[in-house]
């Protein structure tokens, strides 16, 4: 492909393919509690010859101390341990040791193979995408052959 049309299909990617991806993001943002907390921010898309969609990638420490990119997977697709419960040991303020048991997976979603929020919503934006690719390139190729 010439240099002149892979530069316009890059430049288009990155204008009208990001607010597309955002959105489809956002509108899948409320299915579950996690979900909402996940996928707020770092949703990117980064254009070229294959578009790379990317949601969830932020370091930004939640307030339990995770980042929402370590919490991409389980927030994505929940968890089977839902109802498991683990132990450990805590010593009390009077210094008594005692077990302690808790749901620590609790606040995930039940497992989901097809996804909660990413894959349906890479499912109905990359119809859109194609099609504004297909678009993009057929458009400046006509221009160019107009042109010339």
């Amino acid at each position: 492909m010439p240099k002149e049309i892979k530069s316009d299909l890059r430049k288009y990617q990155r204008a009208e393919v990001g607010p597309i991806w955002k959105q489809e993001v956002s509108s899948g943002v409320g299915v579950t509690s996690i979900a909402a907390r996940t996928f707020k921010s770092g949703n990117t898309v980064k254009a070229g010859a294959v578009i790379t969609l990317k949601a969830g990638g932020s370091n930004k420490k939640l307030s339990g101390g995770a980042t929402a990119a370590e919490l991409v997977r389980p927030a994505e697709f929940g968890t089977t341990r839902r109802d498991k419960s683990t132990k450990y040991y805590r010593t009390s303020p009077n210094g008594t040791r005692h077990t302690v048991t808790r749901r620590t997976s609790r606040q995930l979603p039940n497992r989901r193979r097809g996804g909660y929020v990413i894959y349906p919503a890479a499912g109905r934006s990359t119809k859109r995408i194609v099609s504004l690719s297909v678009q993009t390139v057929t458009r400046r190729i006509y221009d160019s052959i107009e042109g010339g």
